[in-house]
């Protein structure tokens, strides 16, 4: 399964031409020991997602695909276009896509 690898998380978690977007930390709980720590359902305790070479062999793809322990990130980032004039051309607009946190809002808030 390919991958590629950035040194930033900005934009990890998202895939270019089907191919899983990944940084070092994705990388290291899936080899190392992957947490989950905030969201539904969260626990400190050491998710395992595999226990032998054959194991990670046949996880690894869908890993990185979909690292369970990030979802509630996932779900919580959208892609937003933010748009300006152009200051050299002033008849002109500019603009970018970045990730955008949705804001969730909890009972009673």
């Amino acid at each position: 399964m390919p991958c590629i690898v950035v040194n930033g998380s900005a934009s990890a978690l998202s895939t270019i031409d089907g191919v899983p977007v990944v940084d070092r930390y994705i990388l290291r709980q899936f080899f190392g020991e992957g947490r989950e720590v905030l969201g539904p359902g969260a626990t400190h305790e050491p998710i395992r997602f595999y226990s032998n070479d054959a194991e990670a062999a046949a996880a690894l793809a869908e890993y990185l695909k979909d690292p369970p322990h990030l979802r509630h990130y996932r779900d919580a980032v959208a892609m937003a276009t933010r748009w300006q004039i152009d200051c050299a051309q002033p008849d002109k607009r500019v603009g970018w896509v970045y990730p955008e946190v949705q804001k969730s809002r909890g009972p009673g808030l």
